[in-house]
């Protein structure tokens, strides 16, 4: 599926155009994110929006959060609702992955 396709998927879903091109973008590129690249990405200011989504995220069960050295928090899309949206339900990147393989991730999602 295209990521235009996906975008729309997601909006169907009930997501906001920002946030749906967001998840797609963070689908095919590995299912890790940051807070600072959510921001980034939808370009607005890192607040209660921001704030809200990413607690809806968790609270529902589509993202897991980790805390990785003192304050870093790292989200993982996990949930298969989002990668069937894809077209890719048996996604490998629903998987945890190790830190070499999650830094490469963040990465190639900074550079989208």
């Amino acid at each position: 599926m295209s990521l235009p396709d996906c975008v729309a998927e997601l909006q169907r879903c009930g997501y906001r155009r920002r946030h749906a091109a967001f998840l797609a973008n963070v689908l095919a590129c590995g299912g890790y994110f940051l807070r600072r690249q959510l921001v980034a990405a939808t370009q607005q200011p890192d607040g209660g929006v921001t704030t809200k989504f990413l607690l809806r995220l968790v609270a529902r069960g589509y993202a897991q959060r980790g805390v990785y050295g003192r304050r870093t928090r790292l989200y993982h899309v996990r949930d298969e609702v989002f990668y069937d949206a894809m077209g890719a339900p048996d996604s490998p990147f629903r998987r945890r992955a190790g830190v070499r393989a999650i830094v490469r991730r963040l990465m190639t999602l900074d550079t989208v």
